[in-house]
């Protein structure tokens, strides 16, 4: 009987009888030794294989989920003005993800919910869904609760939990064979506005992760809810405009405005500064100024962002009074505070201070300000003066405060815009990374060549993270030296002298990583830097350098570092990133190390036991050595 051992711990043992007495021989035991490091050479690989299996299809459900998430990104940007082929895009998605059997987007007007939008309905089913809405809301169903309590429903079994339906509805999902249900409310500002709703054939067959995934999703048709809505309004403001001054010169000129206003707003999705200038301009043209300047908030202060120049002197006056407190009276802060219009008929009369004088220098009598309002708040304020006293009409003050509405919803666009084009960058990079880590994996679960393993790791961390090179070095402990094993994009020249030069543990940021087991970074190796090799790599351009550890079993086994040629830190995001290749090049000399070294045991069996001298990867150097 020989033991079956990995790493040092028994898990199992191998037997031979015969039916003669006698001891079995030497070179009879060795072989079984042999048969039984064969065994748990199995086992192992078994084991490796099923944890890559799950991590495969980890990163196929993460990848699946990204892929769908940016397909609803994409629909939402094309869908201004229409919400449903977001709805239809989300419920479709949801129910692949999810591995449901139909799913359904609901609408909650405060009263009645309405049905918008399936997925995985027959036709018979379909008609009988659609004479069930609209429904009151106080009625049974995990929709109408979703959307009442504002929380997540899911109900593991239908015919065990059945409290929150009624028997029609029991009936409904029965014949529809459905067993577990699961709502998620959309929620904009505290308001339920809808819900998200799918349907198993299978008992408590949604998750955790399936109910995350349904959360975004609800976020986003929140999303497209809001675009849309904000794209109706200002549409709605300027049809109500143009139909209420539609036969006055006045009108004509005040539509062209607005309509030129639109134009900016549509072109100028990134930048609000084109819409402002837009918006002073055609303010201090229709309503007769002298000139007009729009000014926003910010902190305790308000900045003028566009104006109408009239003099030099007035120019430089008005430069040097803001920014304005806002608690300063007669100027746009006095506008940001009070959060309503502000109307000067005489400045001479009405005005004192350096407000007054600016009056004098800039050359105007009157003014008309009006605060830029979200969500009630005053934003900042758009102002308009003239050479004369006297008051501005009704009709000047709702044209101002309409220019003030588009400036607003300029500043909103380009908040909504920016925030999409980093969430779609974003995602972007994430399904990068997975599909080089998914590169990697594949090369783990294809090969025991951790030479190719290495070479795959780092050639998809230079690609993805766009360096200009990229190295893993061995660790040896024994002699406390770095040692050259892969590289990526590196000149020849460094290759042959990082090769012929061991790095010692006292030297350079390799001396720094061995000592502290961490990641470290020289943001100028030009500055108070150096190495045996810092001189060639200053010569070749290069600046800047990054270096993680690779562990294994508590111990440090090498190093992954990352060139770039220009100066300055490593982000965050990116340094995490080479410590998830690190801990995939660490798993692959693992991989490597377990098959190697067993067959190492099992040649050294039929020599004499003092020829066994593990050394070097994929044999484990000094620290297995030592375990």
């Amino acid at each position: 009987m020989v033991p079956m051992l990995r790493e040092g711990e028994p898990i199992g043992a191998l037997g031979v009888a015969r039916r003669e007495p006698g001891r079995f021989s030497d070179a009879e035991v060795g072989l079984l030794k042999t048969f039984a490091d064969q065994a748990v050479i199995a086992i192992e690989n078994v084991r490796l294989f099923t944890e890559l299996q799950a991590s495969n299809r980890e990163l196929r459900t993460a990848l699946d989920t990204q892929t769908a998430t940016s397909d609803i990104l994409g629909v939402i940007s094309r869908s201004q003005t229409d919400a449903q082929p977001v709805f239809e895009t989300i419920v479709r998605n949801a129910v692949r993800l999810c591995g449901a059997i139909q799913g359904g987007v609901y609408r909650f007007d405060g009263e009645l919910v309405h049905a918008v939008a399936h997925e995985g309905f027959t036709p018979q089913q379909l008609e009988g869904w659609r004479r069930n809405f609209p429904r009151a809301v106080n009625g049974p169903g995990t929709i109408n609760l979703a959307i009442r309590t504002r929380t997540v429903v899911r109900i593991d079994d239908i015919e065990v939990d059945r409290s929150t339906m009624s028997p029609a509805t029991l009936a409904n999902l029965r014949a529809r064979g459905s067993r577990s249900t699961l709502a998620v409310p959309m929620i904009r500002l505290g308001d339920v506005i809808g819900a998200i709703a799918l349907a198993h054939g299978e008992v408590a067959a949604f998750s955790d992760a399936h109910v995350e995934l349904l959360k975004t999703f609800a976020d986003q048709a929140v999303i497209a809810i809001e675009n849309v809505r904000l794209f109706t309004e200002l549409q709605d403001k300027n049809r109500a405009l143009t139909e209420a001054h539609a036969q006055v010169t006045e009108a004509l000129e005040q539509q062209t405005a607005t309509s030129e206003i639109l134009r900016v707003i549509s072109s100028s999705p990134t930048d609000a500064q084109p819409v402002f200038d837009t918006i002073v301009r055609s303010s201090d043209r229709l309503l007769g100024g002298l000139a007009g300047s729009l000014a926003l908030r910010v902190g305790d202060e308000v900045h003028p962002v566009a104006l109408t120049p009239t003099n030099p002197e007035g120019d430089a006056v008005l430069r040097r009074l803001y920014p304005m407190p806002i608690g300063e009276d007669g100027g746009h802060g006095e506008v940001v505070r009070l959060c309503r219009p502000l109307m000067i008929t005489d400045t001479e009369a009405e005005l004192t201070g350096r407000i007054r004088e600016f009056a004098r220098i800039r050359g105007f009598r009157s003014r008309l300000s009006v605060p830029l309002i979200r969500d009630g708040i005053a934003i900042g304020s758009l102002g308009v003066t003239r050479a004369a006293p006297g008051a501005f009409t009704n009709n000047q003050i709702a044209l101002l405060q309409t220019f003030a509405e588009q400036a607003v919803i300029a500043i909103e666009n380009v908040r909504l815009f920016k925030e999409l084009q980093a969430r779609t960058a974003e995602l972007t990079r994430s399904v990068g990374e997975l599909r080089a880590l998914g590169d990697v994996s594949q090369a783990l679960s294809s090969t025991l060549d951790v030479d190719a393993v290495l070479d795959t790791i780092v050639t998809r961390a230079n690609d993805l993270i766009g360096a200009d090179g990229c190295t893993i070095f061995e660790y040896d402990e024994a002699s406390e030296q770095f040692h050259l094993r892969a590289t990526r994009n590196l000149e020849r020249r460094l290759v042959e002298l990082a090769r012929g030069t061991p790095l010692g543990k006292a030297e350079g940021i390799l001396g720094r990583l061995a000592n502290s087991r961490e990641a470290v970074q020289v943001a100028d190796i030009t500055v108070g830097y150096r190495s045996p090799i810092s001189d060639a790599l200053i010569e070749e351009g290069y600046r800047s350098i990054v270096a993680v550890p690779l562990i294994r079993d508590d111990h440090l086994i090498g190093a992954l570092t990352m060139n770039r040629k220009v100066p300055g830190e490593f982000p965050a995001e990116t340094i995490e990133l080479l410590q998830t290749f690190a801990t995939q090049s660490a798993l692959a000399i693992q991989n490597a190390f377990g098959f190697s070294e067993r067959s190492r045991s099992r040649a050294a069996s039929s020599r004499s036991p003092a020829s066994t001298s593990p050394s070097s990867w994929p044999t484990c150097p000094t620290s297995c050595a030592r375990r």
